[in-house]
């Protein structure tokens, strides 16, 4: 599971209430069971997915 994160970022919003964002890339179902996962985890309020298009060849950061 851990090889379809990219990135994540730890935001704190108050002093007990904190903000994961997690990027991934890969295949939908694999996306939709972290998903789940993280749903299930004591603690969590609340997990989105939100899906951004596109095949990833559009933008290469690296090229330069």
């Amino acid at each position: 599971m851990a090889a379809i994160v990219t990135s994540v970022q730890h935001v704190h919003l108050t002093h007990d209430r904190c903000m994961e964002t997690i990027v991934v890339d890969g295949p939908a179902g694999e996306i939709q069971r972290l998903a789940n996962e993280l749903r299930s985890v004591e603690g969590v309020q609340q997990v989105k997915v939100v899906a951004v298009g596109g095949s990833g060849d559009e933008h290469d950061h690296h090229s330069q």
